[in-house]
C-alpha cells in the first residue's frame, strides 16, 4: 500500500502492476449502503462516481477486472443471506453476477475511448446509462435470469422517483441514477474539456431536460386517483420455523396457528383469506388437512387462497408442483396455479438429465418440482359489483418483470405474492425481495399484496407505496406471527409498460448501436 494519498479510502495501491485509487472500493460500499438493511437511498446517486474515475483511466481489460471486483464486493455484501441455505451457492452466484459489472466496465471503457475526442462526446451522459440498462437486462434474462438488486430498486421508498417505471420498467430508474452519477463524474473530472464548451452545454441541456421530465412525470403520476374496490383481503403470516413446516409432529401446531390468525383477520368480514407459500403442512387431499381447512373457512365465512405442494401423475410419473390454490368456503378447489418460474438449484436442477451426478455434489437438498405452463387468473366477486381478477406470484416470481407483465396482460386487476422468506432468517432478504414487488406494482399499475411466512407481509398500492404491513406495534419488528386486513385499490387503465413491455431497453440498445456507427462518419475534434 502506497502511503501517499488523502486519507485511508483515497490511498493508492497496486493491482496487476497498475496503480489504482481506493475509491474503486468506495463504489461497492456506497452501493451496499443504498440497499436494505441500510437503505440510504441517496448514496446511489453518486455511488458510481469513483468507479467511473477508474474506468476512465483504465484499459478495457483492466476496467473489466476493476468493475468485476466492485460487483463482487457489492453482491457479497447484499446477498450474504444466501449462506443460510447454501455455503457453496453463495460464492458461485457472486462470481457469476459480478461478470455483469465487469461487462459494464469493459463496454464503458470502450465507449470512453471511442467518444472522448468525438463530436458526440456530450452523448456519453446517455450512452453510459444505456449500457447499464442493457447489462442489467442481460442479468435478468440470461440462464433464467436473476434481476435481484437492480440499481433502481434502491429508490423503492421514494414514490416520486419510481413512477417512470410504468413506462420504462425498473430499468428507467436505473438509467436516471447512472446518468446523474456520470454527470457528477464529468463535472468533477473535467471530462468535457474547458475548450469544448459546446459539448458541456449540450450535456447540461440533455441532463436538465431528462431530469426535469423524470421528476415532472413522477409528480403528475402521484396526483392520479385510484379506485377503491371495497375488497377486503386478510393475510395470515404464520412465522413457522423451517424445520417445523414439514415435520408431521408439528402438523397440528401449524394448522392451529393459521386457524387462530385467520379468525383474527376475518373479524368484521373479509372477501378472501390469504396464506403464504407452502402454508399447508401436507398434501391437500389428506383427510385431516381437509377437515381442518373446512373448519377454518366455515369460521371465516370466506374463500381461502393458499400455497401448497401438489402432485399429479403424468405419463406414469408423479409430478410435484409449487402451487397456489383457491378454495371455496365449502372446501372445494375453484382454481389452481402451478408456479411457472422455478428456482434453479432450489426447486430443480438445470440440465439434471444431462448431468445426473450434479445433485450429489451440491451442499443442500434440492426439490424436484415440475414447472407450470398456464398463466392462471383467479376471480373474486363482491355482491352488486363486477368481478375482480387477480394472479399469484409464488416465491421470487415477482422479481421477473416480464412474467408479472404477462399476468397483467391476462387481465389481473391486482397481484398476490405468496412467499416463504423464512429460509433466510431475519435478514435484509425480506426487504430486498419487497423492493421487486414495489416496482411490479408501479410497472403494471396494480396493487400487490404480499403474504409471507416470516415477513415482509404488506400491501403495496398501484403507485408503489407500501401503505400497510404486518409488524409488531411495540417493536416495529416484521418477523412475527400476525394477521392484517388490507383494502384493495385498482387503476382503470393499463400502463404503457404492461402494453409494450421492455421497449425502453430496446431503445437503449438501438441508441448504443446508432451512436457507435454514426461516430465513424464524424471527424475527431
Amino acid at each position: 500500500m502506497n502511503k501517499k494519498g488523502t486519507g485511508y479510502f483515497f490511498q493508492d495501491f497496486y493491482f496487476f502492476g497498475k496503480k489504482v485509487a481506493c475509491p474503486l472500493f468506495c463504489s461497492a460500499i456506497l452501493l451496499i449502503l443504498s440497499f436494505p438493511n441500510f437503505e440510504i437511498s441517496l448514496l446511489a446517486w453518486f455511488a458510481l462516481v469513483p468507479l467511473f474515475f477508474v474506468i476512465k483511466t483504465s484499459s478495457p481489460v483492466r476496467a473489466f477486472i476493476f468493475s468485476y471486483l466492485t460487483g463482487a464486493i457489492f453482491f457479497a455484501g447484499t446477498l450474504y443471506w444466501l449462506t443460510y441455505v447454501t455455503k457453496l451457492g453463495y460464492p458461485v452466484l457472486i462470481l457469476y453476477l459480478s461478470l455483469f459489472f465487469g461487462l459494464f466496465g469493459l463496454l464503458s471503457s470502450i465507449f470512453f475511448r471511442k467518444f472522448e475526442n468525438s463530436r458526440l462526446s456530450f452523448l456519453l451522459c446517455v450512452i453510459i446509462p444505456s449500457l447499464w440498462v442493457f447489462v442489467e437486462f442481460l442479468r435478468g434474462w440470461l440462464f433464467t435470469g436473476f434481476p435481484w438488486g437492480l440499481l433502481g430498486y434502491s429508490q423503492y421508498k421514494n414514490p416520486l422517483l419510481i413512477q417512470i417505471a410504468d413506462i420504462t420498467g425498473a430499468y428507467g430508474v436505473s438509467f436516471i441514477i447512472v446518468m446523474v452519477n456520470f454527470v457528477l463524474f464529468s463535472c468533477l473530472s473535467g471530462f468535457l474539456k474547458k475548450e469544448n464548451k459546446r459539448a458541456f452545454v449540450l450535456q447540461a441541456t440533455i441532463f436538465c431536460i431528462i431530469l426535469g421530465l423524470y421528476i415532472g412525470y413522477g409528480a403528475f403520476s402521484l396526483k392520479k386517483s385510484e379506485t377503491d374496490t371495497n375488497l377486503r383481503l386478510a393475510v395470515a403470516q404464520g412465522s413457522i420455523e423451517q424445520f417445523k413446516k414439514w415435520d408431521p409432529a408439528y402438523r397440528d401446531y401449524v394448522l392451529d396457528r393459521y386457524e387462530t390468525l385467520t379468525k383474527e383477520a376475518a373479524e368484521g368480514g373479509v372477501d378472501l383469506v390469504v396464506w403464504p407459500e407452502t402454508a399447508m403442512p401436507g398434501f391437500i387431499d389428506e383427510c385431516d388437512i381437509q377437515i381442518r381447512l373446512l373448519k377454518v373457512m366455515k369460521e371465516a365465512n370466506a374463500p381461502l387462497f393458499s400455497g401448497a405442494v401438489t402432485y399429479k401423475s403424468e405419463k406414469g410419473k408423479d409430478c410435484f408442483f409449487n402451487s397456489a390454490i383457491l378454495f371455496s368456503p365449502d372446501g372445494t378447489i375453484r382454481r389452481q396455479y402451478d408456479k411457472i418460474h422455478l428456482v434453479p438449484f432450489g426447486e430443480y436442477i438445470p440440465f439434471e438429465s444431462e448431468i445426473p451426478f450434479f445433485r450429489s455434489v451440491i451442499d443442500k437438498e434440492i426439490g424436484n418440482y415440475t414447472k407450470g405452463e398456464e398463466f392462471t387468473i383467479f376471480e373474486i366477486t363482491k355482491e352488486n359489483e363486477r368481478p375482480y381478477k387477480y394472479a399469484a406470484l409464488i416465491c421470487f416470481e415477482d422479481i421477473f418483470p416480464e412474467l408479472t407483465r404477462r399476468f397483467a396482460m391476462e387481465g389481473a386487476d391486482f397481484l398476490i405474492n405468496i412467499t416463504n422468506d423464512a429460509w433466510f432468517r431475519e435478514s435484509s432478504e425480506q426487504f430486498q425481495h419487497a423492493q421487486a414487488s414495489v416496482f411490479r406494482a408501479v410497472e403494471n399499475r396494480t396493487s400487490v399484496i404480499r403474504a409471507a411466512n416470516n415477513g415482509f407481509s404488506c400491501y403495496i398500492s398501484p403507485k408503489g407505496i407500501i401503505e400497510d404491513s404486518i409488524y409488531n406495534k411495540n417493536t416495529g419488528n416484521i418477523y412475527k406471527e400476525g394477521s392484517k386486513t388490507f383494502n384493495i385499490k385498482v387503476e382503470k387503465n393499463r400502463s404503457f409498460y404492461t402494453s409494450y413491455g421492455d421497449i425502453f431497453v430496446c431503445a437503449c440498445f438501438a441508441f448504443l448501436i446508432l451512436c457507435y456507427f454514426i461516430d465513424f462518419c464524424l471527424p475527431r475534434i
